[in-house]
Order: C-alpha cells, then sequence, then structure tokens
C-alpha cells in the first residue's frame, strides 16, 4: 500500500523560503483553488517526488513545474524574486506503519535523476541521514541504489518481468501502471490511461499494467507464450541457416537438397534427405549416380583390355570431338540464360533494398509520431488534410472518403504493418540472394565445364598425327575422373 501523508513545495529566494506545506488526512481530501493557482502543480509535484514524470505525458519537459518553482516567484506585492533553488519533499507510508521522506531537487540540482530518502516524517529530516537513490537509469528497478526497487519494496510491489518489442524482458516500470491511478488533466482526460510512457519499449503496457493492478494470471501466460513464439522463431532461423548451408554445398556438384521441408515439423524424416544431381539434363539421385558411375567405371577398366583396330580408333576420336563442340555449344546456351536469370535477380535484389530503405523511414517516422504523443487520435495529421503523410502526394476525395465514418489505422496498427512489410521484403531479398549465389555456382561449374571441354578438343586436334597416345592419354583421364566419384 501506499499512501501520500504529506507535500512540500518550497522555492528559496534571496529573501527566504516560498511554498506551500499540505498535509493529507485519511478519507477523501479537496483541494480547492481558482485556475492557475498551483493545483496541478501539487499533483504534479507527488509525480515528481515518486520519479513519474514520465507518466504525465510531459516527456518533452525537463520539469513539469511552471516558472514559480524554475525561474522567478511573485510575492503579494508585486516583486519579481528570482528562484535560487527548489525542492519538494513528500512523506509516505504504507500498510506496515512505515514511514519515509523523498526529497527531490527541482533547481539547483547536480543531478535531476536522483532522489534523497529519509526515513521518517517530514520534520525530522534534519536529525535523519539521507539515502541517495537513483532513477532513469538502467538498474533502477532492480538495484539496490536504484529509487524505484527502493520504492518497490517499500510499498510492497513485486513487479513482474515483461515482454519487450525487441524479444527481450524487462521489469514492469511503475511509471507504466501510475497513470490508471493519477489523472494529469492537460492530457489525462484524453482517453483512461492517455499519458502511459511507451519509451520503455514494452509490449502492449496498456494491458499489462492494468494485469498487475488486477493481480490476474495473465502476464505469465503472455510470458509462456512469447517465450515458445521465441524460441519457435529462433529454431525456425537456425533451420533456415542450416538449410541454405547445405544448398550452397550441394550446389557445388551441382545438385539440390531433396526432403528438407521449408520449417521444421515432427513428420521430418533424416533418412529421407537426398541429393538430386543434373546429369545430362536429367535429376538423379547422388546414390543411384554413384551406383551407375561405378558401374561405368568397371565396364570401361575391362574395355581397355581388348584392342581396337586403328581405323575404329580415329573414328572415335572425330566422334568425341563432335559431341565435346556439341556440348560446348549447349553449355554456351545455359550460361547464357544463367547469365540472363542473374541479371533478372540483380535487379529485383536492388528493388528490394530500395523498398525496404522506403519501409525503415516510414517507421522512423511512424515512431517519431508515437514519441509525439498523438498515438490515440489522427487529429492534424496530413492525411486528413489529403495528403500522403509518408509520399506527401495528394490523394483524391473521389477514391478516399475521410468522413467521420471512415476507418482509419491507428499509429500503432500502421507500425505492426509496416514492421511485417519489411519482414517480408527481408525474406525475399535473402531468398533471391541466395538463389543469385546458386546461379553463381552453377554459372562457375558450367564455364569449368566449357574450359574442359575446349582443352579436350586441342588436345584431340594437336595429337591428331598421333591416335594411338591421344587415345591412350584420354583413357587415362576418363578413369581418373571416374574414379573420383
Amino acid at each position: 500500500m501506499l499512501k501520500v501523508d504529506r507535500l512540500k513545495l518550497i522555492a528559496n529566494t534571496a529573501q527566504g523560503a516560498y511554498g506551500v506545506d499540505i498535509p493529507f488526512e485519511s478519507g477523501l481530501f479537496i483541494l480547492r483553488v481558482e485556475n492557475t493557482h498551483g493545483k496541478s502543480t501539487c499533483l504534479n509535484g507527488i509525480a515528481y517526488a515518486l520519479g513519474m514524470e514520465r507518466a504525465l505525458g510531459m516527456a518533452d519537459v525537463k520539469f513539469p513545474f511552471p516558472a514559480s518553482l524554475t525561474k522567478e516567484i511573485l510575492t503579494e506585492d508585486g516583486e519579481e524574486l528570482p528562484v535560487l533553488s527548489s525542492e519538494v519533499q513528500l512523506q509516505i507510508s504504507n500498510d506496515t506503519d512505515g514511514i519515509a521522506t523523498i526529497r527531490r531537487k527541482i533547481l539547483g540540482a547536480t543531478d535531476d535523476n536522483v532522489a534523497d530518502v529519509f526515513l521518517g516524517e517530514i520534520d525530522n529530516t534534519a536529525n535523519s541521514k539521507a539515502r541517495s537513490l537513483f532513477m532513469h537509469r538502467e538498474g533502477d528497478t532492480t538495484r539496490d541504489p536504484g529509487f524505484y526497487h527502493w520504492l518497490s519494496e517499500f510499498v510492497g510491489w513485486e513487479l513482474p518481468l515483461v515482454p519487450r518489442l525487441d524479444g527481450s524482458e524487462s521489469p514492469l516500470y511503475p511509471s507504466i501502471f501510475f497513470p490508471t491511478w493519477f489523472v494529469e488533466q492537460k492530457k489525462g482526460w484524453a482517453s483512461i490511461q492517455a499519458t502511459t510512457p511507451q519509451i520503455f519499449k514494452i509490449k502492449e503496457p496498456r494491458k499489462r499494467a492494468l494485469e498487475f493492478l488486477l493481480n490476474m494470471d495473465t502476464n505469465s501466460i503472455v510470458k509462456k507464450k512469447f517465450k515458445i513464439k521465441s524460441d519457435l522463431e529462433k529454431n525456425q532461423s537456425a533451420w533456415a541457416l542450416e538449410k541454405s548451408a547445405l544448398e550452397l554445398s550441394a550446389a557445388k556438384i551441382p545438385g539440390e537438397v531433396r526432403g528438407i521441408p521449408e520449417t521444421p515439423n515432427k513428420s521430418f524424416d533424416k533418412y529421407s534427405v537426398d541429393i538430386a544431381v543434373n546429369q545430362n539434363g536429367r535429376w538423379e539421385s547422388i546414390q543411384t549416380l554413384r551406383a551407375e558411375t561405378y558401374n561405368e567405371l568397371r565396364a570401361f577398366l575391362e574395355g581397355m583390355k581388348t584392342d581396337q583396330p586403328d581405323d575404329s580408333k580415329e573414328k572415335n576420336i572425330q566422334e568425341e570431338t563432335e559431341i565435346l563442340r556439341k556440348s560446348v555449344r549447349e553449355l554456351s546456351d545455359q550460361a547464357n540464360q544463367v547469365e540472363e536469370e542473374m541479371h533478372y535477380n540483380s535487379h529485383q535484389i536492388q528493388a528490394s533494398v530500395t523498398r525496404i530503405k522506403d519501409l525503415e523511414e516510414d517507421q522512423r517516422k511512424y515512431e517519431d509520431l508515437k514519441k509525439i504523443g498523438e498515438i490515440n487520435t489522427i487529429h492534424g495529421l496530413s492525411v486528413a488534410e489529403s495528403e500522403c503523410p509518408t509520399c506527401k502526394q495528394e490523394t483524391s476525395g473521389n477514391l478516399i472518403n475521410m468522413d467521420a465514418s471512415a476507418t482509419i489505422m491507428s499509429v500503432e496498427d500502421s507500425l505492426t504493418y509496416i514492421r511485417e512489410q519489411k519482414k517480408a521484403f527481408v525474406s525475399v531479398k535473402e531468398s533471391l540472394q541466395l538463389k543469385q549465389n546458386l546461379s553463381k555456382l552453377e554459372l562457375i561449374k558450367i564455364n569449368s565445364k566449357i574450359s574442359d571441354a575446349i582443352e579436350k578438343i586441342a588436345r584431340l586436334r594437336r595429337n591428331a598425327f598421333s591416335p594411338d597416345a591421344t587415345i591412350l592419354e584420354e583413357l587415362l583421364r576418363k578413369k581418373i575422373s571416374l574414379g573420383k566419384v
């Protein structure tokens, strides 16, 4: 339990201290003064003392206070006195009769992200030793010198770990649920929890706040679902990387990996994985090709034992030369097709990169829109003025009906849509890059075959006057080639 017992706002000038001292009794408390006489200043003083100024919807202002506490004060005689320093003191208590006083500097502080905590009432702070605690920094909720860590222990809050937008977890900062029981009149009446801060990157912060205050078990379920989803995404990513590595290795043959699905599933059978090799335009299993090559090698070795007539040898040379020339032509056609495909893929990759950059720029604009506190309204946006907020092109009234009944995506929905679009285009780009790498390997393989065929034709022509030596050389080369498979 957190109970506010007393509030003091002090502005120190050259002629002494000015301010207000308000004790709070149990039950309903009503503070009634005229407008511009300090009601909001007193409420903001409570929030500031508790380190909750980020939950007031005033992220663009350093202090949620008027000039009377930050610049100068006007006396009853109309004299303007410069404020030398100012501070807020707040006395709070809990349900175990614990009393503490929080003092936080407003003007004149060496570090405004520090609060001094005294154990005891405001009137006894002079006889107590202060403990300085930091806030608005890493560890302020989990470490002993952190102010929110102390406040949580004093009040009895057990802050849960909640998922963040980047997949990590963080404590539920008190500033997230503070707007549920504190309304800032200038911005807070727009809607329930209107000033919930977004800077902590907590996923669905308003829901997390209500679940915590209502002591619901939803948070543990959300965390469990989020962890399972995160683990699935990690496994799918690792699966995709391994599959890509196998495909690149198989492409060096050249070949293709068969039997591996795009995503892991329970029906996957590791014994069904195979590599298909393109053999003379026909795809065969590498196991079948290995058996066929072994049989061909055995038949070839048997054939070498028999002598061929000289005329037959010369005829074989001519036939082999013609076959090689035909093979060079076919391989050249294949190389041209692969090069055309690579050229097309290159354009597609560049288009994807450009689209991703555009989406990143759109995402930045909408994130900036969230930061300036216009999450819950489209008032003032260029889309309401017949202008696209992203590309700045004029929108036609004949195509887009912007009347009051039209449904417009919220900033959060737009951000979600942009992130999904970006994720899709990144996936497309990665797929195209993988395809481009496979095409490069295939082109290298084809060019290597062309070079080997041309070299073989040159050898046959060079040794045309010594067919026996040529045949012997080619037979030895074929034997070595078959033996490598």
